[in-house]
Order: C-alpha cells, then sequence, then structure tokens
C-alpha cells in the first residue's frame, strides 16, 4: 500500500507541476510588467552598498589559505588547494578545486563545475558541504548532501563558469555560478520526452550568488534569471535541499511526520534537525517575514521548496534570493538567524530546564514547541538539551506548548505557556525514568548471536498483530529502553532458527532491567547454502531513512548473510558500514545498485563508483543534446550495457517488472517476438518474480523458461526503512563446500551459482531438490526415460507452519500436489516424487502454507518457499528442448 500511496503522490505531484511548466513556457503578451529590463548579464546590485557584486577588484588579492580560524567581522571566499581546508563530516565530498566560503560562525563549499556532481539533479556549481565553524583540530560535522536548484521544478541548474567575486576582504564573500537551465533525468525519465512543452527551449540564463556575510549563522543563496526570449514570461526557482542520513526532514507544521502529500504546507523554513542529539541541522528558509515556502510534496529526501514565480520581463531579469542556515543540531539557532536576519526584535525567549528522574543522562531526550493549530500541524521547532538539561529558543508572541520525550521513557506532560514581545519565559519540565531490556539470546551451543528482538504491546499478543518496536543486536547481550508497561517479546533470526518469545513487564528505572535470557536454536540443516536478499536499500536512496550502519546491524539480526546493497542510481561501498556496525564475523555485502528510470527499474552488481560520473544518476537515463533537451530515453538494453562497461556490472536483475513488461509490449501468452524490438531485450541474467510479499511476476517467468530463456528467479524485500523486513522473502544460494560462510564465501562463487540457476526463495521454508545427481539449477542428461524422481526434503523452523508441496512443469502447470500434515519436527517431507513426461520437461518444487503467516516476524507475509529449476533432457538427445508458448 505505501508504493501505492507513493505512486498516486507522484502522479498528483506531476500533475501540479505542469502549472508551473506553462508559466515557465511564456507567452507573447507584452502587459507582464514584473521584474526589470536590463540585459547587461550581470544581477542588479541589491540594497548593500558593500555588495558591489560587478566588482571584482578583489578577487583573490591577497595570499591567504582558508583553513585558518576567522575571529569576529571576518569571511574568507576561494578555491581549495589544500585538504586541510576542507570541511569534513560524514557526508563530506567537497575536493582540492572545490571553492571554499566560510566566517566565524559556519563553513560551505561550493562544488567546482568541472568536478562531477554529488546531488540528485547531476549537476555541480552547487553547496555540497556545510558546518558550523569548528576549532582546529576539531572533526568536522557535515552532514548535507547537497542543495539542489531547479528550474520550474523539472529542470536543474546547469553551471558553467565560477568566480570568487569577492574573497571577504571587506566583510563578505560571494562566490559566482554562472550557467543554465539542464535536463534532470530522473523528471525526464517520468515526463514524457514528447510533450511539446517540455521540449521547449526556456531562453534563459541563470546567476548564483553565494554570499556570505561576518559572522552570520546563514549564507544567502541570490538566483538570477535573464530572460533571453522576445516576450515576458514567469520563471519558477525552487530549491531541493537532500539532508544527510543523520538528520531527518521536520516542517514546522507537522514535525518529523512528514507526508507523501500536503497541499496545505506552507512553511517560512524547512529542516534538517537531528532527531536527537546530532551534532548538526540545517534549515532552508525565505528571507520575507510573509513569504513561505511552499512544499506540496515530498518524495522520501526530495523535497522541491518553491517560494515563488518570478515575472521577467522580455530581455530583463529578476532575482529571488533565501537563506540556508546551519544551527548545531535542533531548531533554536535556526529561529535566532531567522529574527536576526528579519531584524525582528519582538520575540520572547523560551528557556528552561528538563529534569530526569534518574539522573542526567540527556542522550536520546528532545522537546517539541506545539502552537494553537490542530493536532498533528501545530510543530513549532524541535529541541535537544544541552549536556546539563538545559534549553532555549526565540518565539514570536504566542499561545504555545512544550511537549517532551525520551527514549524508552513515557511522553511527559504537556506545559503550556505564552510568549510575550521582548520578554522572557521559564518552561520547566521533567520525564520518568526509562525501563531497561537486558537480553541474552543464544543458540543451542550457548554462542550469543545477531537477533531481531520484536516488541508488541500487551501480553500474550497476536503474532500477525500490531508491532510496536524493534530491536537489532549484533552481539545478542545488550540492553534497550522501552517505556513501562506490559508487552509481547520475542527474539528471532530469520527462517533457520527458532524464537524465544516471553510475556514481558517493563519497570521504570535500570535498576529493575528485565533479564529476557533465552535460546534460538539453529534448527534447520542449511549447509551448502549462503542467504541473500538482492535488493536492499538505505538512506543514501533518495526514498529510504534508514541508517547505512544500522542496516547492516538489521541485516545481521535477520540472518542475512552476503547481500546486495543496492541504493537508487548511486553506487556506496558497504566496508566501512560493515566495520562500525561490528558484523564482518556475519555480513559479506555486495555494491550494487538500482537504476530507476520511469520505464522501471534494474539491480545491476558488483559495481564499483566510476569517478568521472556523477555520484547520483551517473548511469544515464536520457540522451541528450547540447543545450541539456531531451532527444529520448534509452532503452533498458543500452542501459544495461552501460552498467556492464562503465561500472564493471556482471549481473543484471529486472525488478518488480510488471511495468517494464507493460512498456515493451512483452505478453507471455505471446512471448518474445510480440514484444517491441526498440524496447525488449533478453540480455540479462535474473527477474525478481517475487518483490516483498506481493503475489509476483511467476508467470512470465515461466513464459521465458518455455521459450528456452532461462533466467534466475529471485525473491527480495525491497526494504527501504526501519520497518521493512529485509531478507523477506530472501534467496538461497548453493555454494562450493566450505563456502558457505561469509567469512569465507568467494563473490565469484557466489555469482557463478546464482548464474548457474543455483537458487531458490524462502518466505519461511528451506527446499532439497534433486533428481538423480542433479541439484537446483541442473541439467539432468543420459538414457531416453519417460519416468523421473523427484526427491524433495522440506525444513522449517518448528514456529513456521507449512501444509502443501506443489511440482510445477512447462508452461508453468500444476503436476503434482500433496497436502502435508503437522510433523511436530523441523523436517517436514522428505521424499520421492515420480513423474511421467513425454518429452523435456523443467521442474519447479514449491512448499508452504495456504493460510498462516509469518508474525511476529514479519506480520502478515506469507509461507512460501520455491525453488528455481531443474531441467530433465527426457528424449536423451543430449540437450534441453525447450517447450515452447502453449
Amino acid at each position: 500500500m505505501a508504493a501505492i500511496r507513493s505512486l498516486l503522490s507522484l502522479l498528483l505531484a506531476l500533475s501540479f507541476v505542469s502549472a508551473f511548466l506553462f508559466a515557465c513556457a511564456g507567452d507573447d503578451d507584452d502587459d507582464d510588467n514584473g521584474g526589470t529590463d536590463d540585459d547587461s548579464g550581470q544581477p542588479d546590485d541589491d540594497d548593500d552598498d558593500n555588495d558591489d557584486d560587478n566588482d571584482n577588484d578583489d578577487d583573490n588579492d591577497d595570499d591567504f589559505n582558508l583553513s585558518d580560524p576567522l575571529g569576529e567581522g571576518e569571511v574568507r571566499a576561494g578555491q581549495i588547494t589544500a585538504a586541510n581546508e576542507l570541511i569534513g563530516g560524514p557526508r563530506a565530498k567537497g575536493e582540492i578545486g572545490d571553492y571554499k566560503i566560510y566566517n566565524s560562525q559556519v563553513e560551505f563549499i561550493v562544488r567546482s563545475p568541472e568536478k562531477p556532481a554529488v546531488g540528485f539533479t547531476t549537476y555541480s556549481g552547487n553547496i555540497i558541504d556545510a558546518d558550523l565553524a569548528r576549532a582546529p583540530g576539531v572533526s568536522g560535522e557535515d552532514n548535507l548532501q547537497s542543495l539542489e536548484h531547479v528550474v520550474c521544478i523539472v529542470r536543474g541548474f546547469w553551471p558553467h563558469t565560477i568566480e570568487v567575486v569577492k574573497d571577504g576582504n571587506d566583510g563578505i564573500g560571494v562566490i559566482r555560478v554562472t550557467g543554465q537551465d539542464g535536463g534532470i533525468p530522473f523528471t525526464d525519465s517520468l515526463i514524457s520526452a514528447n510533450t511539446p512543452i517540455y521540449k521547449q527551449d526556456y531562453q534563459v540564463h541563470i546567476v548564483n550568488d553565494y554570499i556570505l556575510e561576518a559572522d552570520k549563522q546563514y549564507i544567502t543563496v541570490r538566483t538570477t534569471v535573464f530572460n533571453d526570449a522576445d516576450y515576458d514570461r514567469m520563471i519558477a526557482i525552487a530549491d531541493m535541499p537532500f539532508w544527510g542520513f543523520d538528520t531527518d526532514t521536520f516542517l514546522p507544521r507537522t514535525g518529523f511526520d512528514v507526508g507523501d502529500l500536503d497541499l496545505e504546507a506552507m512553511v517560512r523554513w524547512v529542516g534538517g534537525l537531528n532527531r536527537y542529539d546530532g551534532p548538526i541541522s540545517y534549515a532552508l528558509a525565505t528571507t520575507g517575514e510573509n513569504t513561505r515556502l511552499y512544499i506540496p510534496y515530498i518524495y522520501g529526501n526530495v523535497i522541491p521548496a518553491v517560494e515563488t514565480l518570478l515575472p521577467i520581463q522580455a530581455h530583463g531579469q529578476n532575482s529571488h534570493q533565501r537563506l540556508l542556515i546551519v544551527g548545531d543540531g535542533d531548531a533554536r539557532l535556526i529561529s535566532a538567524a531567522i529574527h536576526e536576519y528579519d531584524g525582528n526584535t519582538d520575540f520572547g525567549t523560551m528557556s528552561g530546564h528538563l529534569t530526569l528522574a534518574d539522573g542526567n543522562d540527556y542522550t536520546r531526550t528532545r522537546l517539541f514547541v506545539l502552537d494553537d493549530r490542530d493536532a498533528g500541524e501545530n510543530y513549532v521547532a524541535m529541541l535537544v538539551p544541552d549536556a546539563d538539561g538545559n534549553y532555549s529558543i526565540e518565539l514570536d508572541p504566542g499561545q504555545y506548548t512544550l511537549a517532551a520525550q525520551g527514549d524508552g521513557r513515557v511522553d511527559a506532560a504537556p506545559v503550556p505557556f505564552t510568549i510575550d514581545p521582548g520578554e522572557p519565559v521559564s518552561v520547566d519540565t521533567e520525564l520518568a525514568a526509562p525501563g531497561y531490556l537486558q537480553i541474552l539470546i543464544q543458540d543451542e551451543n550457548g554462542d550469543s548471536v545477531p537477533c531481531k528482538i520484536t516488541v508488541q504491546s500487551s501480553f500474550d499478543a497476536d503474532p500477525n498483530g500490531a508491532v510496536f518496536q524493534r530491536f537489532f543486536s549484533v552481539s545478542g547481550s545488550e540492553s534497550f529502553r522501552l517505556p513501562p508497561g506490559e508487552y509481547t517479546i520475542t527474539a528471532s533470526r530469520g527462517y533457520e532458527y527458532e524464537l524465544h518469545a516471553e510475556n514481558v513487564t517493563i519497570e521504570a528505572g535500570e535498576e529493575n532491567a528485565y533479564l529476557f535470557a533465552g535460546e534460538i536454536a539453529h534448527a534447520v540443516d542449511s549447509d551448502g547454502w549462503i542467504v541473500t536478499d538482492f535488493h536492499i536499500h538505505s538512506a543514501y536512496s533518495t526514498d529510504s531513512f534508514t541508517d547505512p550502519v544500522e542496516r547492516m546491524r538489521q541485516i545481521a539480526a535477520e540472518g542475512v548473510e552476503m547481500p546486495v546493497i543496492t541504493e537508487h542510481d548511486v553506487i556506496v561501498p558497504q566496508d566501512d558500514f560493515v566495520v562500525e556496525a561490528g558484523v564482518a564475523s556475519w555480513v559479506k555485502p555486495i555494491t550494487g545498485m538500482e537504476v530507476s528510470p520511469g520505464i522501471g527499474h534494474f539491480n545491476a552488481w558488483p559495481v564499483v563508483v566510476n569517478p568521472e560520473r556523477s555520484e547520483f544518476y551517473g548511469l544515464p537515463y536520457m540522451l541528450y543534446d547540447d543545450e541539456r533537451e531531451i532527444i529520448r530515453h534509452y532503452e533498458f538494453p543500452e542501459m544495461w550495457e552501460f552498467a556492464r562497461d562503465d561500472y564493471g556490472a556482471q549481473f543484471i536483475q529486472l525488478n518488480h517488472p510488471r511495468d517494464w513488461y507493460a512498456y515493451a509490449g512483452y505478453d507471455p501468452a505471446v512471448g518474445v517476438d510480440g514484444a517491441d524490438p526498440q524496447r525488449f531485450g533478453t540480455d540479462f541474467e535474473a527477474i525478481e518474480v517475487w518483490n516483498g510479499p506481493t503475489n509476483g511476476t511467476i508467470e512470465f517467468w515461466f513464459s521465458f523458461l518455455d521459450q528456452g530463456l532461462n533466467y534466475t528467479m529471485h525473491g527480495n524485500s525491497d526494504s527501504h526503512n526501519y520497518d521493512g523486513v529485509i531478507g523477506n522473502p530472501r534467496n538461497l544460494i548453493a555454494m562450493p563446500a566450505g563456502g558457505d560462510e561469509p567469512a569465507t564465501a568467494e563473490i565469484d562463487d557466489f555469482l557463478a551459482a546464482d548464474r548457474a540457476h543455483r537458487a531458490q526463495i524462502s518466505s519461511g521454508p528451506l527446499i532439497d531438490f534433486s533428481i538423480g545427481d542433479q541439484s537446483i539449477g541442473g541439467l539432468v542428461t543420459g538414457e531416453a526415460a519417460s519416468t523421473v524422481t523427484l526427491s524433495v526434503r522440506v525444513q522449517a523452523p518448528l514456529w513456521i507452519p507449512v501444509d502443501y508441496l506443489e511440482v510445477y512443469s512447462n508452461h508453468g502447470e500444476l503436476v503434482y500436489e500433496e497436502a502435508l500434515t503437522p510433523t511436530g519436527e523441523v523436517v517436514r517431507y522428505d521424499g520421492d516424487i515420480d513423474l511421467e513426461a513425454d518429452g523435456d520437461v523443467y521442474y519447479v518444487v514449491k512448499a508452504g502454507h495456504t493460510s498462516a503467516r509469518l508474525g511476529p516476524f514479519n506480520p502478515g507475509a506469507p509461507v512460501f518457499a520455491i525453488t528455481n529449476p531443474i531441467w530433465v533432457d527426457v528424449d536423451g538427445n543430449g540437450e534441453f528442448d525447450p517447450p515452447g508458448l502453449p
């Protein structure tokens, strides 16, 4: 349902965008008197007498470096020439050759147009790093991916030149980037290349000035658009801030609870705030007290913020300014910066102290300021107390409420307060002690193992009912916080292990910690198999919020051993995350990428970073002309070739492929010959037949088998966020002897086995299946024979019920089925099945349960497992003769 809602929201958003496209297209009327009539090619001067932006006489006159700490009244701007001039931090991407501008409070790096882009639009010339100014020797904390600028919502800012207009000698720094509009691959792939308006030349050129004054907490971004057309027009300028994975989008309306679509989202600022106690925060804000950013649609991390339509006369210009503010984790400095910019002294200051019943550990506590708007739409700010529990913020006059929360604590009672102009007010609050859950989870040998802890409210909770919280432990022995109360708590580790569950009462206070100790035995004999999920995302994907280090802990806890990490359109090596998460003994990841154009998605792996390409969308979707106008979409076969040639991909998997089948005209009843030859191709290795707990596209896969196109069938989670269960479904790959553990597994063996179809999908059971000396993926040859004997064993831990066994053959025909009765044993079936065949045949084995679901491991998910085929040369000619379509 979430995917459907996102798609519907996206369609609505694209409809909304069309209004801006028409405005940007312009008209031939001369009655629009907006903007200025100046085609000088440089922005008009603003009201700041010190900001003579046409004066280049102070451009790097002095010989200084960009690593010196600055004092009050100082600003510097210039090109980075040494590594110690960079900012640093979790998302830092700046390099020598980029441009830095900083003062005593904040620091920014602007990407050189000569370097590959690091952001969503695939264009450089924008802010890519931002941090507070820190003392020498203190590590940077940049957590900004990039600030992207777009024209008429769907066109990017394509930079051509960059210069330092003012280097800071007179108390102001200005870096200027000049360019024009250009196509954005992601949006261009969603909007038809044949739309006349979308193909129109916008006839504009653009100047972005990044302006920093001394001692300010913000940088001013000024965009000047020059209309090169012979008619007046309206141009929409928008920004897309991409926060890092340690910061989450916060709207001073809905708080952190931002949805896909909110047509009433008019806000002064949009922030990237740390949910708890991180060291950095950001906000994009308007420069007018009465102007607002319109943010009607948020797609994951994609936040298009529109303030205005710029009216521009024929051959004239007009400018638009906004602020990028840097804070220290919450909204305190953001609010102060906006008041300071506005010259607003009518605010009041709310300050207070948070008292904790259990001491003075303020980590994982936070406070929300709410106003008198409707509940859920009344968030004003989020605050994090300092190490002593103190907090403060400047607020406009009005009625407010302070709410406090803490990890594992019961929410504090709301405290109402009033802000009067110029008056301080003290508002204290307190939080009760948290509850503690101490876990000790071991296998049958007494060894602690990674595990998932699923918490459900109340005793004896329905296993497929709502989940209150999940914890992921690598060690199997650690402490977690839970609000006091009654719970059903379950420990699990994927589908090979048993569960341990208890009714648990959590009391407040660490001295009352509940010891949740138990055994989860490794019940299923999985020797020779390694577990993978070929479709996993983290916060590097634009539609995910999951920290990549936490993602590795989840993978280990779920018993997935050799995952393929497939961020949307960006390649992210995983080794550092494995080390930081401490899972090297349990997880050996493969770096992949999900290529995600509008016509469909596919995964490619293993892949390596191409330093000559933009970080995001480096694999091209679109063919552009010299003006970055669309010529056409690239088709999947072309993109598969790009993945192999430019990124070293060895494996291509079609993802949730029903849309692409429709686009390419593939009908499983007609086959390859009926598909559009310009769009369809067959040069891929695998098909994601199951995506999450959906019904899959198995009829398409069977049709390929019937035509002799033998693609490995995969089933994957496509997990994006914390509530998406990794490895449901999962794949088991048959590995050589001694190679089925992460520490000893070789990627080449893994790829070879998968390419040879030695794989099965599991959403619960494990199937061992052979015919003679051939196992899954093999070809049985020899003397002609009409009777084929299938040897099948089905296993599952005792908590997973299995009540059917099925065998499918040519054309996806069900040729054998058997009802299985409960055995009370791990082995649910172990026997031979004799089948008659009058020609070459393939067999696929499936086992599962007709109605049971996999709660609490994954509530609502069906129980099933299905193998890739064994092919049988019944006529004895030494090869498999595909049956053809029915």
